[in-house]
C-alpha cells in the first residue's frame, strides 16, 4: 500500500522493486513464493535468450538459426553460474534484467531482420526501445542494451546505422545518469 515509498527507495531499480513489493504484498516474508517467481522469471529469461539468439542468428545468416540458439539458450539456462539469480531472493534482479535485455535485443534483431528484407522493422524498433528502458529500470547494467543493439546494427545488418532511433536512448541515458546523480546528492545532503 506504500506504493510511492517503494518507488522512491530505489528508483533506479523501480521494476524489480515493485516485483518484491508484489510478493511481499501476497506472501510476507514467507519465502516460498518469492522463489517460485523467480523460477518463473528465470524460465521466461531463457525463452527470451531462445528469442534474441535466433533473431541474431537469422540476422547473421547462420544456417541453423535456431538449433544454434536453442543450444545457446540452453547454455546460458542451465549453466551453474544462473543458479543464483534463481535460488537466491535477491538475485532477482539478474535473471529480471537479463528478460528484458534479451527481449530487447531480440526485438532490435527482428527489425533489423525486416529492414534488410526490404520490409518495415519500426514496431520491433519500438518494442526494442521500451524493453531497452525496462532493462534500465530493473538494473543498472540493463542501460547497456542501447549500445548492444547499436552493435548489432552495426556489425550485422545491410543498411546503414539509423541513428535517429538512438537519440531517444541517448537523451533517457543522459536524463536518468543526471536524475541518479541527483538522487544521490539530495540522499547525501539529508544523511
Amino acid at each position: 500500500e506504500e506504493w510511492k515509498a517503494i518507488a522512491g527507495y530505489n528508483p533506479a531499480r523501480l521494476l524489480l522493486q515493485f516485483s518484491y513489493a508484489a510478493n511481499f504484498h501476497r506472501s510476507g516474508l514467507e519465502p516460498f513464493e518469492y522463489h517460485v517467481v523467480n523460477i518463473a522469471v528465470h524460465c521466461l529469461s531463457a525463452g527470451a535468450a531462445l528469442f534474441m539468439a535466433e533473431g541474431v542468428g537469422r540476422l547473421a545468416r547462420h544456417p541453423l538459426p535456431l538449433a544454434a540458439a536453442g543450444a545457446a539458450a540452453g547454455i546460458w539456462a542451465l549453466h551453474p553460474m544462473c543458479t543464483e539469480s534463481v535460488t537466491y531472493t535477491t538475485g532477482r534482479s539478474e535473471s529480471l534484467c537479463a528478460l528484458f535485455c534479451f527481449l530487447s535485443m531480440g526485438s532490435w534483431a527482428r527489425a533489423l531482420h525486416a529492414e534488410n528484407s526490404g520490409g518495415r522493422g519500426a514496431g520491433w524498433r519500438v518494442a526494442g526501445f521500451a524493453l531497452a528502458v525496462c532493462a534500465g529500470l530493473t538494473k543498472e547494467v540493463g542501460l547497456m542494451a542501447p549500445f548492444a543493439a547499436l552493435a548489432m546494427e552495426t556489425i550485422l545488418s545491410d543498411s546503414k546505422t539509423r541513428w535517429g532511433w538512438y537519440l531517444p536512448l541517448a537523451a533517457l541515458l543522459a536524463a536518468g545518469a543526471g536524475f541518479r546523480l541527483y538522487a544521490v546528492e539530495a540522499a547525501a545532503a539529508e544523511g
